[in-house]
């Protein structure tokens, strides 16, 4: 069996995307778009929506590319004879 432990800055880099990707979605979905679509511009209402669409639709593209990954094939085993 040909296991490959992960490395300790591969997990950084992951746990620290993942903590960008986090804190993105705070700053875009609970702070920027909120005040864009409040605002009394139409443009800004519009753009605000715009914007909320674009990130989410880019969400579920990341997740679905995770999720649809290759991976390596798992080890075959052998059933033992009884």
């Amino acid at each position: 069996m040909n296991l490959h432990p992960m490395r300790t800055l591969t997990l950084l880099i992951y746990l620290t995307s993942a903590a960008l990707y986090l804190a993105a979605s705070v700053l875009v979905l609970r702070i920027i778009a909120p005040a864009m679509v409040s605002s009394e511009s139409d443009a800004l209402v519009a753009l605000g929506f715009i914007l909320i669409a674009v990130w989410l639709i880019a969400s579920i593209t990341i997740a679905h590319y995770l999720i649809t990954k290759r991976r390596a094939p798992a080890a075959t085993t052998q059933e033992e004879n009884p």
